[in-house]
Order: C-alpha cells, then sequence, then structure tokens
C-alpha cells in the first residue's frame, strides 16, 4: 500500500511541475505580447495605444483617429496589406489628430506637429537632437515647430520635444553659444 501512495504522490508531483512549467511559458509569452511594439496597420507608424478599435475579436491599435476611420471602411484591405508590410502614407485632413502633420512644413502656428508619415529628412535644420544632444538620425520622424523642421537621434525625444519645444531650442542655442 505504502508503494501505491508514493506512486501516487510522484505522479501528483510530477503533474504539478509540467503545469507550473506551463504557467510559467504562458506568463512568459503574455509578457512578450505586452510590450510588443504597437504598429499602425495603416501606416506602419507607431501606434498610440489609447487609439484603438475592436475588430472581429481583436484589438487594433493606430496611430491617430483618421487611421481608425480609414480602417473602418476596409478592415481585410488593412489587416492584409499590413501583414505584408504595405502601408498606406497618412494622408488624413489637416486636424484630423493634434500633433500629426500632414503638410510639408507644419504652419507657423505656434504648435509643435509630428511628421508622422513623411519622410522631411531633407528639411531637417539641425544636426544634434535638441533633447539627447546626439547626432541627428535622418530615419527618425521629424517634428515641424514655427515653419522649420527638426531632427531627433532617436523615436523617445520627439514627444519630449513636441510637448515643450522652446525648452529644448533655448538648451539647444545655450550649447550652440
Amino acid at each position: 500500500m505504502k508503494q501505491i501512495t508514493l506512486a501516487v504522490m510522484l505522479f501528483a508531483l510530477a503533474l504539478g511541475t509540467a503545469a507550473a512549467q506551463d504557467g510559467h511559458k504562458e506568463k512568459a509569452k503574455d509578457a512578450s505580447a505586452t510590450t510588443a511594439k504597437l504598429i499602425c496597420p495603416v501606416t506602419g507608424e507607431d501606434a498610440d495605444p489609447e487609439v484603438t478599435y475592436d475588430h472581429e475579436g481583436k484589438t487594433y491599435s493606430f496611430c491617430c483617429e483618421g487611421c481608425v476611420s480609414k480602417f473602418k471602411k476596409d478592415p481585410a484591405k488593412f489587416i492584409k496589406a499590413s501583414a505584408k508590410k504595405q502601408f498606406d502614407p497618412c494622408d488624413h485632413p489637416e486636424g484630423e489628430k493634434e500633433g500629426h502633420a500632414h503638410e510639408a512644413v507644419a504652419p507657423d502656428n505656434g504648435k509643435a506637429v509630428i511628421n508622422t508619415g513623411k519622410d522631411l529628412s531633407a528639411k531637417i535644420v539641425n544636426t544634434i537632437c535638441p533633447v539627447m544632444n546626439e547626432e541627428v538620425d535622418p530615419k527618425v520622424t521629424t517634428v515641424s515647430y514655427k515653419g522649420k523642421v527638426y531632427g531627433f537621434c532617436c523615436k523617445s525625444c520627439i514627444k519630449k520635444f513636441a510637448n515643450d519645444p522652446e525648452k529644448y531650442l533655448k538648451k539647444m542655442k545655450g550649447e550652440q553659444s
């Protein structure tokens, strides 16, 4: 009887260990899913995790509300195209999302505009990132401010600059003196 009890206990222990390993795999899978970079299925740009739309049980994130509207008109088209990494440029009407540029250079209205979906690298006026004081990477999205296009060393600098451009322009001017 002791042998049967021992065998049952060992079997239960083995099942518990296997279940725990599966649980760790699932948690790791969930963690990687939550840290995955969000990409707008319309433009291929970085998506805003707060701009979403649920379609057939899946939540999609977008760079702006204009892309949500575009996606809703033909979800299958954008799902298929994004799987092939074939994206549309951002061509929404001006003002559809604050900070989302649709012109070559934003008007001099005192607001910083993130130039999502546009390659304005040829118009960049600076060679040093105003936020991090590093060399500008022309592949990084630019920001238009007061009629000028500014480049950055990395994506994390874009929103910092757009939220307070004068702060960083003063810092940049101070470093050039």
